[in-house]
């Protein structure tokens, strides 16, 4: 039975009460008016059917005298046109939630858009894209948000001005990056130093390692953390002790690291933790397969902190269970603080003050479990669903969306990959 495809991504602009989602290549924006979420913007990522559609008119053909005619036009349904690596990732808003930030797979770039918090048709304009030689995998922003840093697949980071035209290269020559690794990039930050107010970037990467660079001198590295021995699919600096850093991958620990002094503080080991919930999704390729054919693998997906409380949160990929550590600020010591067992498995997370949301692969739900806002309840200690929130979400998403040809999916065959980040994960073959 047709489904509206699953949330890949969720972001929450509590001051301004919006909500942007993101399903394959479109953003949807809701705005919370009059006691109920109400769609206020969506935009759809058409580049590649505008390509293929541009491609088309150039097309030439020849008659039987061998004369050229163009071509006939051919409609080219959205569905067709638009790959599976037209995805939308790793959306952010900045400017007081004026404007959003987000990477374009179809055309290896990044777009910035414009928001009108007072529009209530469509509150999104494209401001500019900006296109590279390699998939953009992580974006951040300088504290100023004049700069965006991206972060790509080839191990380049680049600046980008959040103001002006997009980068000309015919005019202005090769676009340059400011640091590099020899390993795909996974993950980037921007840090102020506690001790000497100057500024880094933070970058990790596929072999293992996270490195603090100068900005804007980013060519001189400043430390390495060396610790993990798996790729990093995931940094976190909270803003309660913006010395700290906390990353984690293909690991079975979490890491807490003091990135000024450059020190291991400790290590949160979750492997008798998630047991329990590893299943076939989990097994190794074929090939990477041992005899008894029952080899599994496992990383974290995503890590989260909130702005002011003292916690950290985490999935590990292909799983339902949100844990959250306790960070002790005087020892810098995890503890387990509650595990909450969500309906599906968690396929993003994000913090927005402090509030968690998480998106679920809800595809056989009916449509129904589509996010969940995760907030700290004071009376009891503990974290608890905002079940009015989610609920008010979840029933306006599959109204307005139901119709949506687009992001309406036949069958879990047809959905774009959701689990796809332990395939950074190394072995012998990629150490020849």
């Amino acid at each position: 039975m047709p489904f509206i495809h699953p949330v890949q991504d969720i972001v929450v602009d509590s001051a301004n009460k919006q909500v942007y989602i993101v399903i394959k290549n479109t953003i949807v924006v809701y705005r919370f008016i009059d006691g109920e979420y109400k769609q206020v913007g969506k935009w759809v990522d058409t580049y590649k059917l505008d390509e293929l559609e541009e491609q088309n008119k150039r097309k030439k053909a020849k008659n039987n005298a061998g004369e050229a005619v163009a071509t006939t036009k051919k409609e080219i349904p959205i569905a067709e046109a638009l790959s599976l690596n037209s995805n939308i990732r790793s959306l952010k808003t900045f400017n007081q939630g004026k404007a959003i930030v987000t990477c374009t797979d179809s055309n290896k770039g990044i777009a910035i858009f414009d928001v009108d918090l007072q529009n209530t048709e469509n509150c999104l304009t494209l401001r500019k894209r900006e296109q590279f030689a390699k998939r953009p995998n992580a974006i951040t922003l300088t504290d100023d948000e004049n700069v965006i840093l991206m972060a790509d697949k080839f191990g380049d980071v680049y600046s980008i001005n959040t103001q002006g035209e997009p980068y000309d290269e015919k005019i202005m020559g090769e676009r340059k990056p400011i640091l590099g690794h020899v390993s795909m990039l996974t993950d980037i930050l921007f840090k102020k130093s506690t001790s000497n107010n100057k500024d880094f970037v933070i970058t990790t990467d596929r072999d293992e390692h996270i490195k603090v660079s100068n900005y804007p001198h980013s060519f001189v590295v400043d430390k390495w953390l060396f610790g993990h021995n798996e790729f990093i699919s995931s940094i976190v600096s909270p803003e309660w002790k913006s010395q700290w850093l906390v990353s984690a991958g293909g690991d079975d620990s979490i890491f807490l690291w003091d990135w000024e002094v450059g020190k291991l503080l400790s290590t949160f080991n979750y492997t008798d933790l998630i047991q329990s919930q590893l299943t076939d999704k989990h097994l190794a390729a074929a090939r990477f397969q041992n005899e008894k054919k029952n080899a599994i693998e496992y990383c974290v997906a995503k890590l989260s902190t909130l702005k002011s409380l003292p916690y950290v949160a985490f999935y590990v990929e292909a799983t339902k269970i949100l844990f959250i550590l306790a960070v002790h600020s005087e020892k810098g010591t995890f503890s387990l603080k509650q595990t909450l067992d969500l309906p599906a498995n968690i396929i993003s997370l994000t913090q927005n003050e402090d509030i968690f949301s998480v998106s679920l692969d809800n595809h056989e739900s009916g449509d129904k479990g589509f996010v969940k806002v995760i907030k700290f309840d004071s009376n009891t200690n503990s974290f608890i669903v905002d079940e009015f929130l989610s609920q008010n979400l979840d029933k306006t998403i599959t109204t307005t969306l139901k119709n949506d040809t687009n992001l309406i999916t036949e069958s879990a065959e047809d959905m774009h990959p959701l689990y796809n980040i332990i395939n950074l994960k190394k072995h012998g073959e990629h150490y020849s």
